[in-house]
């Protein structure tokens, strides 16, 4: 199982990467205009992925393994919710002259659910062996 410290710790390196990669991308000339969606990204996959962590972890000990996989899913779609929504909002707000935020918003995207899948899969394990 995944314990507090390592899930911290491994979201703490994830969150350097990806600050870093918003760092490099205030130097890209065609992406830099388009920070201020990574770093609001970055927050809520960050925020999203620490309460999916919790629920999880309560969850994964839970005698109903539909449990578990309810909730893995439900996060999911919920992430997906709010990207749709930081997307259009984005557009809405600040009208941007291309599409090209696009490719750093999904980059995190992709990121943090490398991320997520690897801790789910982890607390996963608790369930498996309980049975």
């Amino acid at each position: 199982m995944v314990s507090h410290r390592s899930f911290s710790a491994i979201l703490l390196g994830v969150s350097v990467l990806v600050f870093l990669l918003i760092f490099l991308q205030q130097h890209i000339p065609p992406i830099a205009e388009y920070t201020n969606i990574s770093w609001i990204s970055a927050l809520v996959f960050t925020l999203v992925n620490i309460v999916m962590y919790i629920v999880g972890r309560i969850s994964a000990t839970n005698r109903n393994k539909g449990q578990f996989i309810s909730i893995f899913m439900g996060f999911t779609l919920l992430k997906m919710l709010f990207a749709v929504c930081i997307i259009l909002l984005y557009v809405q707000h600040y009208n941007p002259s291309t599409n090209l935020f696009v490719f750093p918003f999904f980059l995190l995207y992709l990121i943090y659910t490398i991320f997520e899948l690897w801790f789910m899969m982890k607390l996963s394990r608790v369930e498996e062996l309980s049975n």
